[in-house]
């Protein structure tokens, strides 16, 4: 408490110590006509501590809020990821619940895929910003800031990326190209599937510095986790997919070769297929389809 002045203010700081921990708020004044009695000291203290108890409940509630919001989001993101098995729009919703969880300004997930050839190729998603926000810009390369996440190596967070010594390492543009989204935090994810590959990076920035805490850092890995499984899941799908696609074209292929028309022939088809797919699916399978297709 401070009383100053010759006009009889008194003054009040209101501070919080009673949780672990001291805050700054504000202040409460008072003036007087005549010099403060120990009657009016009372009454500000009174004064003072109804308030800091206000503000404390009020902060509690909010907190609380906000974490059954996060706690939320984190079900609602795990229940959609198990079921979806669309990769599209498994990654998409792994990037807005990012958004969401770590309060960015914007979020990228940038992942591999490959192609029928079984080649890799990278994609990405956004949330938070128009996709035309980087679609002029090149893919991320492994430079020093993206190399640790693309290289499954870690969390990397910090609160003003454009001072980490990382930054700036790499040409053509030594920083961000211009035009490019301000991004000072900076939080970033590895997504590792399950025998170790790194699927891609969850990359989040906020233009004001110190928004990411150890938190979003422990919310962000628990997401990436389940999107990794989500993921795993959705390529096993899409193989066995594209496997009993294939076989269904090389037994009809075999059938129209052989000219077969009913299940007697299906000797006849067996023994043309299976050198063909040797490998590639079981016998049961095979007999299978062609009894399938031959009407058996």
């Amino acid at each position: 408490m401070k009383i100053a002045g010759p006009s009889g203010e008194g003054e009040l700081l209101l501070c919080a110590n009673g949780l672990g921990y001291q805050a700054e708020w504000g202040a409460v004044a008072a003036g007087f006509v005549q010099p403060p009695t120990s009657l009016h000291h009372l009454m500000l203290n009174i004064a003072t501590t109804q308030a800091v108890t206000a503000i404390q409940n009020s902060l509690l509630v909010t907190s609380l809020e906000a974490e059954r919001q996060t706690l939320q989001t984190l079900n609602e993101t795990g229940a959609a990821l198990s079921a979806q098995l669309e990769l599209e729009a498994l990654v998409q919703k792994v990037t807005d619940a990012g958004v969401e969880v770590t309060g960015a300004e914007f979020g990228a997930f940038f992942y591999n895929v490959l192609d029928q050839a079984g080649e890799s190729y990278m994609l990405y998603t956004l949330s938070g910003v128009p996709r035309e926000a980087f679609s002029r810009f090149p893919m991320p390369r492994n430079t020093a800031v993206f190399g640790p996440t693309f290289k499954g190596e870690g969390v990397v967070s910090s609160d003003d990326i454009t001072q980490d010594p990382r930054y700036g390492k790499n040409e053509p543009y030594y920083g961000m190209p211009k035009g490019h989204l301000p991004v000072v935090s900076y939080l970033a994810v590895p997504v590792i599937g399950r025998e170790g590959e790194v699927i891609g990076g969850l990359f989040f920035g906020h233009s004001e510095k110190a928004r990411f805490t150890e938190r979003h850092e422990q919310l962000m890995s628990g997401i990436a986790a389940q999107a990794a499984v989500a993921i795993d899941n959705a390529r096993l799908y899409h193989a066995a997919q594209q496997a009993n696609e294939t076989l269904e074209l090389r037994v009809a292929e075999a059938i129209a070769e052989t000219e077969a028309d009913s299940p007697k022939a299906m000797g006849q088809v067996m023994k043309l297929i299976q050198p063909r797919i040797s490998g590639r699916a079981e016998g049961r399978r095979v007999a299978a389809e062609v009894r399938r297709q031959l009407g058996a």
